[in-house]
């Protein structure tokens, strides 16, 4: 058989060699505790903020305004969490946000939820972008928190932040964007989508697992989620973990001088997505043209999408059936649901997410291969299109 071919990069990347070189090297000779006094280290809290700085000129921020977490999860919790609960002291308790959003987010808004707060779901369209029209409806007064995703984990679908960051601040709410599937694929500068709070995670952009950050806007309100000895500032206490934070800063500074490459990547994923809807009974799941450049996800009638990943990792393809942190639940798809397919038809989709690694002859790999086994699960089934 040739060799694997990974199409789950929306799921989670190997860690680029120049990152893992980074990495190890602050291991093996920079490993002291940032929060002491010693020469040691006092040498690992200026590479704690050297990378701060490179993460915030990057993003177009102050190096104040960035703090490190443990990966996107953490810095959802926190700034929904977070700023929730300091609006809350000024006596606005709801939140808006849309039914598409990552579980992180969900799940956030739900604990909200038991605790007096109010939430709205807003709708998203056939192509999984939030409905702005009801959005903007449903941003009054007393709205403290607007929360909506760059990009769509699942889809690729983009939704219009600027626009949406622009109508929270005029009720005089806080707006933070997830941004974990944004970073690498589109521009990203927190000052032109005028995004109070913005996430991002190491994993998404070839570096370890475990590493994230979020930024916060100089001025917002926001109250810590995590206590202890006050680091980060005294916002989000745990010692740093100054070789990740370290590779985070390098993987973040590749990623975005990396955009210029995206047209090359986007030729790939229309040549994947066009073998891929040519056979039968195939549909295109997200945006056909506001999508990031990587993510094709593709129902195919008749075939459940986990059986189909099952089979394409015995022939060597890496795909994934919806999210990583929520696949083979057995459920369909929350974001597919949301975006109006029925369960059947969201039950059988499968995401292809690939990067500057793939090559165009993988790409022609993937598409047979998934002609010859959605044929023969069909087939199997007696299933006619």
């Amino acid at each position: 058989m040739p060799g694997a071919i990974y199409a789950d990069h929306a799921s989670t990347c190997p860690v680029s060699r120049k990152v893992a070189e980074v990495v190890a090297a602050v291991m093996a000779e920079n490993w002291g505790n940032p929060s002491g006094l010693h020469g040691k280290s006092r040498r690992a809290r200026e590479l704690v903020e050297k990378s701060r700085a490179r993460v915030a000129a990057a993003l177009g921020a102050y190096p104040d305004e960035i703090f490190f977490t443990s990966g996107g999860t953490e810095a959802d919790n926190w700034a929904i969490k977070g700023a929730a609960g300091a609006m809350a002291l000024s006596g606005r308790r709801r939140i808006v946000t849309d039914s598409s959003e990552h579980p992180a987010v969900l799940a956030s808004c739900a604990a909200l939820e038991h605790s007096d707060f109010s939430v709205s779901y807003i709708g998203v369209d056939r192509h999984c972008v939030v409905n702005t029209e009801e959005l903007f409806d449903s941003i009054t007064e007393n709205i403290g928190l607007v929360s909506v995703m760059y990009v769509n984990n699942e889809t690729g679908s983009i939704n219009p932040i600027r626009e949406i960051a622009a109508a929270a601040h005029r009720s005089g709410s806080l707006m933070f964007t997830d941004a974990v599937q944004a970073i690498g694929s589109l521009p990203l500068s927190v000052s032109e989508l005028g995004v109070d709070l913005l996430s991002v995670s190491g994993h998404k952009i070839f570096a370890p697992k475990g590493i994230g950050a979020l930024y916060v806007r100089r001025g917002t309100p926001i109250i810590q989620l995590i206590d202890g000895g006050g680091q980060e500032h005294g916002m989000r206490s745990g010692t740093e973990n100054t070789a990740f934070i370290a590779g985070f800063a390098q993987a973040v500074e590749d990623a975005v001088s990396g955009i210029g490459r995206t047209s090359g990547l986007m030729e790939l994923r229309r040549r994947l997505e066009t073998g891929l809807l040519e056979i039968p009974g195939t549909t295109l799941n997200g945006h056909p043209e506001d999508r990031a450049p990587g993510i094709v996800n593709i129902s195919f009638r008749g075939v459940s999408g986990e059986s189909l990943v099952s089979w394409l990792d015995m022939n060597g393809i890496y795909a994934s059936a919806g999210a990583a942190c929520s696949s083979g639940n057995g459920a369909p798809s929350h974001v597919l649901l949301a975006c109006g397919l029925s369960p059947e038809l969201a039950s059988s989709a499968v995401r292809f997410s690939i990067s500057f690694e793939n090559t165009a002859e993988e790409i022609e790999r993937i598409i047979e291969t998934t002609a010859r086994i959605v044929g023969n699960i069909r087939k199997l089934n007696s299933i006619n299109l």
